[in-house]
């Protein structure tokens, strides 16, 4: 069996067509009225706790490990850092990270490199039309940093 292969190109031009439909496809009245909803929760909820005592919720040396513990050697990320570089490298690089996430916790700031990701597709049906943009699925790459936050934002709330 002989299937056409386009150019790299308009592969590329028909998955990020299909994709930016998908995930692109927002009602902006509603949008604004959610933000404008949560930016009124917010405040209140600001004010409420502005005298909040928040050391419980910063992550100790154990749980920090117990984080580092979660990554999984062969997974894929976004970014420089791979999963490797934290299972096998030098324990200063977890401190680090240990210092910024209590920062990061303190000052409840969150860096918008760790909002960004990257969507790669993965087919849903490998006996069915790989050729079909909508027999793939969406998932998204982010960088290590932020997975491990995530981590350890599970760590605390769990």
């Amino acid at each position: 069996m002989f299937i056409y292969i386009a150019e790299k190109s308009d592969i590329a031009d028909e998955f990020a067509n299909y994709f930016e439909s998908v995930y692109d496809n927002h009602d902006t009245e509603k949008h604004t009225s959610l933000g404008r909803n949560f930016s009124e929760a917010f405040r209140g909820y600001y004010d409420a706790h502005k005298g909040d005592d928040i050391s419980t919720n910063y992550l100790s040396w154990s749980e920090m490990m117990d984080v580092a513990s979660k990554v999984k050697v062969g997974k894929s990320t976004s970014g420089l850092i791979r999963p490797e570089n934290i299972l096998y490298g030098a324990p200063e690089l977890m401190r680090h990270f240990h210092l910024l996430f209590n920062g990061m916790i303190q000052h409840a700031y969150v860096p918008t490199e760790f909002l960004h990701g990257m969507i790669t597709p993965i087919v849903k049906d490998t006996k069915g039309d790989v050729a079909d943009t909508a027999n793939y699925r969406g998932i998204t790459l982010s960088i290590l940093p932020a997975k491990l936050f995530e981590f350890a934002i599970q760590t605390k709330l769990s």
